[in-house]
């Protein structure tokens, strides 16, 4: 929610708001609900959700945040093509 308190002022401007750290209490949660690791690791979570639900699921994947660095965003998108990739050789 940080990076909407400012929209209504924000309107046309060009700039980068800071981001806040995450509160202490928040990161449990945050670990608990979200598929967060090694492209691995996050196959594997998907392949646990789907052997849950017996049948096949669909996720997601959040994978741009305002001001993220272009680099950053590449590699985030060369990892979830290697999640997807270990995803086809699971099925």
């Amino acid at each position: 929610t940080w990076k909407y308190e400012d929209m209504e002022h924000a309107h046309s401007a060009v700039r980068q708001s800071p981001v806040p750290p995450i509160p202490a209490d928040r990161v449990d949660a945050l670990r608990r609900d979200l598929l967060v690791g090694s492209p691995g690791q996050v196959a594997e979570g998907i392949a646990a959700y789907e052997a849950a639900a017996g049948m096949p699921v669909h996720f997601i994947a959040r994978s741009y945040f305002p001001g993220l660095d272009p680099a950053a965003q590449a590699e985030t998108l060369e990892l979830l093509g290697e999640v997807g990739a270990l995803l086809r050789r699971m099925s």
